[in-house]
């Protein structure tokens, strides 16, 4: 089962499951508001790319998502790390840092966002929520998930203009695999 609040990527995951032998529910609900029957209704729980920085409140977010997971179920983050925030790979000196890891608030854009290409403007404004490693991880803590593994890569899962960073002089921390056991 998947759950997403946007319409567009169901459509997306349903398209997928077409060319699939497996045939997967999809749930479209925000994540803060999920239907009871989620509750404890998992053994793992997935979270790719790109979820974390849609949620202002990361604690917040961590406690609805672990009340989907069953005693013992598995949450697995596989997110870009918060490391490449901080660099902006269209800049004129793309190594040079760009942002604060601690950024206070919401980085507002108002381009529609794509994952390939370019966005243009469009009036619609989002507000994308850099959270550092100290946050996440507390984070699944307090939701009462113990931490289980954790690992850095210093290759890009974010899109191709990113690559730039695994060509560099140093490697750079650029994505994690984070998991996390429902106690």
């Amino acid at each position: 089962m998947g759950v997403d609040q946007a319409a567009a990527f169901l459509d997306q995951a349903l398209e997928l499951t077409a060319r699939s032998p497996h045939t997967p529910t999809f749930v479209e609900a925000d994540v803060h508001e999920l239907p009871a029957n989620l509750y404890e209704a998992f053994d793992v729980a997935l979270i790719t790319i790109g979820v974390l920085n849609w949620m202002p409140d990361i604690k917040a977010f961590f406690a609805h998502a672990a009340k989907t997971l069953r005693p013992g179920g598995t949450m697995v983050i596989y997110e870009t790390h918060p490391f490449l925030e901080m660099l902006d790979p269209e800049s004129t000196d793309p190594w040079r840092v760009a942002s604060s890891y601690f950024q206070a608030g919401p980085v507002v854009e108002d381009k529609v966002i794509v994952y390939e290409g370019q966005g243009e403007a469009n009036g619609v404004t989002s507000y994308w929520h850099p959270h550092g490693l100290g946050e996440i991880i507390t984070g699944a803590i307090r939701a009462g998930l113990r931490i289980s593994h954790f690992s850095e890569y210093p290759h890009s899962n974010r899109e191709e203009l990113y690559d730039i960073y695994e060509q560099g002089y140093w490697d750079v921390p650029m994505c994690y695999i984070l998991t996390a056991i429902k106690m």
